[in-house]
């Protein structure tokens, strides 16, 4: 403030000026006093250490450090069995994920698997579509020739050479046909299948140029096709073979050969000697199951009225025969197990030495029919007698025997000389463990006028020291296959019923209902069969024949 300025400022100012000086100078001597005071003695710093050291002190009194020790060791030991919680959960996850991996591993080898299969139904069809195209492709060069000869037969047409075209077409179509009869040969299934489907188109047409030529390829094929659908699917196109559009030679050709196939099989598997048990082939072997094969295509051809009067020495089982025209066939030595000639006529035809198990011969047409076997020698002829077969089987201790039916059947005049048809069990057999289940052929209603049985065969089982019969035994063939005997004899012709047949009351009696209904007394019976019979006559029964009987 100059001086011009105190004159004039009044007083109380003045005072107030002076008083702020006096206490600006007091401030700043306190601040330089302080700064000249060392740090720890300050009161901001000294009092907050002192507070502390206090607290500090009075806690260790108090023991607060020792509860914050136990709190700390508490929480540690929370931690600890947390962390071992934690440890056994982790292990739990170990093993789940082992387990996990485990399953993971067998479910990756089963997708590996189906891969596999999967790859190899993929290759299984790639390649039959492989197959497919090449058959097409060869259809399409076939065709492709076909008409490129058409072609080239109709320029030749228009330029005057129609031999020449027609020899042309001719040889292409002769190509084709020649290549489907190689393809039989051939080992793919569905290539011979479709040969066959294509050959079956030949049959149908009516030029009969590839009838014979056809037929031969597939009668021949049946002798060693392994495949159950390709013999199949010849027999089948055998049976839609039409005997109006195909000629009766190509017809008898192929039955002839197909005859020829059936007794070499028989020799190939040696079904003739020695003797099998049973006389029917075995489905799961090739060459037994093409018999069967060969059998049904025979019978397909005969079904269609080809004729062949000389069937012997052949396997003819299993197959249907009935209501054919088979007057005077020959089946000398052949095996009919179980075939049907219901209501067929088979009048003078021959059944010598042939197998008839379980054969079907009702209402069918037997006049003049021979049924006969050879005796003197432990296997006849060509060793088809069943009788023989089955209980001459030392292994066997169930002989089931099914003789034929001949129900209603016209049997006038026939002959029966050593067939054995007669089943003789003793009511109290010996041997519980060695059972023949054994019944007569059946003549229910059957026409007998005339028919010669004089000469019929007995057969059975008994002990080693057994020989009692109700019949006198003639000529006759007995084994002993421990425990017990077998064997077939002739029934004595002019001898009556012997002292022992109260002791088969039971053979005897079914021996009466097997000529049920039946004009047993117009036939030549043994004298011994007659008295039983006229003592016991036939009545009618419950029968398995026809419920109208006979028409």
């Amino acid at each position: 403030m100059s001086m011009g300025q105190a004159r004039s400022t009044p007083p109380f100012i003045r005072r107030r000026h002076d008083a702020r000086d006096a206490l600006t100078q007091q401030k700043l001597a306190l601040e330089i006093r302080d700064l000249q005071r060392s740090a720890w003695t300050r009161p901001a710093i000294i009092v907050p250490i002192a507070v502390s050291l206090a607290t500090l002190g009075l806690s260790q009194y108090l023991g607060i450090f020792d509860v914050e020790r136990k709190r700390i060791e508490v929480v540690a030991a929370s931690a600890e069995l947390r962390n071992r919680e934690a440890e056994m959960r982790h292990r739990e996850i170990e093993i789940a994920r082992a387990r996990t991996q485990s399953e993971l591993r067998t479910l990756r080898m089963e997708r590996e698997q189906l891969g596999g299969e999967k790859q190899r139904l993929i290759k299984d069809r790639d390649q039959l579509i492989q197959d497919i195209t090449e058959l097409r492709a060869q259809t399409d060069r076939t065709e492709q020739l076909v008409r490129e000869a058409t072609e080239t037969s109709r320029q030749l047409i228009r330029g005057g050479w129609e031999h020449d075209a027609r020899q042309s077409l001719q040889l292409a179509e002769q190509e084709r046909f020649h290549h489907l009869l190689n393809t039989l040969s051939e080992p793919d299934v569905h290539r011979r299948q479709q040969a066959i489907m294509a050959l079956r188109g030949y049959l149908s047409e009516a030029n009969g140029q590839y009838h014979s030529p056809a037929l031969l390829a597939l009668s021949g094929a049946l002798a060693s096709e392994p495949a159950v659908a390709v013999r199949t699917a010849i027999v089948a196109t055998l049976a839609e073979v039409r005997a109006d559009l195909v000629p009766s030679p190509a017809l008898r050709g192929a039955l002839s050969a197909l005859i020829d196939v059936n007794r070499g099989l028989i020799t190939e598997i040696k079904m003739n000697y020695p003797p099998r048990r049973p006389l029917l082939p075995a489905p799961d072997r090739a060459a037994e199951a093409n018999l069967q094969a060969t059998a049904d295509a025979i019978a397909t051809l005969l079904r269609k009225g080809v004729q062949e009067k000389t069937l012997t020495s052949l396997y003819l089982g299993k197959v249907d025969l009935s209501g054919l025209e088979l007057t005077d066939t020959i089946f000398d030595g052949s095996i009919l197990t179980g075939t049907k000639f219901s209501d067929a006529k088979l009048a003078g035809a021959s059944f010598d030495n042939t197998d008839l198990e379980h054969v079907d011969f009702r209402r069918a047409d037997l006049r003049d029919t021979r049924f006969t076997q050879s005796v003197g020698s432990r296997y006849p002829s060509i060793h088809w007698n069943y009788v023989h077969l089955k209980i001459d089987d030392p292994t066997r201790r169930r002989m089931p025997l099914a003789p034929p039916d001949f129900g209603c059947a016209d049997l006038r005049n026939a002959h029966f000389t050593d067939y054995p048809l007669i089943p003789l069990i003793a009511d109290q057999y010996k041997y519980a463990d060695v059972q023949l289940y054994a019944w007569p052929a059946s003549f229910a209603f059957a026409n007998l006028a005339g028919a010669d049985f004089q000469h019929i065969q007995a057969f059975g089982a008994w002990a080693p020291d057994d020989d009692r019969s109700p019949f006198h035994r003639g000529t006759g063939i007995t084994t002993l296959s421990k425990p017990y005997r077998h064997g077939t004899y002739r029934i004595e012709e002019n001898t009556p019923l012997t002292s022992d047949a109260a002791d088969f009351s039971k053979s005897l009696i079914e021996l009466s209902r097997a000529f049920d209904g039946a004009n047993w007394q117009e036939a030549r019976l043994p004298r011994s069969i007659l008295q039983w019979l006229q003592a016991h006559p036939p009545q009618l029964r419950d029968l398995a024949v026809d419920s109208a009987r006979c028409p």
